[in-house]
């Protein structure tokens, strides 16, 4: 027969042991990003309050992580898809990583030039890469990476438009 004193240590040390791990856990990080997707096209209110808007719209999911969690309200995006993915990925604005355009084949901007006379920026027009030296693409070190490097396993799904096709490198 076992102690009770033995028994009350060993009932403690679990508990002890199970608080210190629970607090060392790191949060979960779930981030939709939704493409076309505007501040009152869903039930959630993005804005200090309900709009008309949110109102045609029933989104209860969204509702429940909102009230359960945590929503970001405070953001700025560009009008197209890859300059607001790279700036989520590196953390820097489209005026610094100069990816200003959707990207599609390697070199190749996706501008169209009506006028001879306006000659554009070099832009980075293969977009990002975690590598360094790759021609006209913005280097960085990646959210992903970071989060990886903090001991958490991450994961992307559907479009992941960050640079254009034929472009050496890898991206996370």
């Amino acid at each position: 027969m076992i102690p009770l004193k033995k028994v009350l240590f060993i009932f403690f040390f679990f508990i002890v042991t199970g608080q210190v791990n629970a607090q060392k856990q790191q949060p979960n990080i779930i981030f939709f990003l939704v493409d076309d997707m505007g501040w009152q096209d869903t039930s959630v209110p993005f804005w200090d309050s309900l709009t008309p808007s949110n109102k045609k719209f029933h989104t209860p999911n969204m509702q429940r992580l909102a009230k359960e969690r945590m929503k970001f309200t405070n953001a700025y995006a560009a009008s197209i898809c890859t300059p607001s993915r790279v700036s989520l990925m590196t953390g820097m604005n489209v005026a610094r990583h100069r990816v200003t355009n959707w990207t599609y084949n390697k070199n190749q901007g996706t501008d169209h030039m009506d006028d001879d006379k306006l000659v554009p920026p070099k832009w980075n027009v293969n977009g990002l890469s975690s590598e360094p030296g790759l021609e006209n693409s913005v280097y960085a070190t990646t959210l992903p990476s970071l989060l990886t490097k903090a001991g958490y396993y991450t994961i992307h799904c559907g479009k992941a438009h960050f640079g254009a096709m034929g472009r050496l490198g890898k991206i996370l």
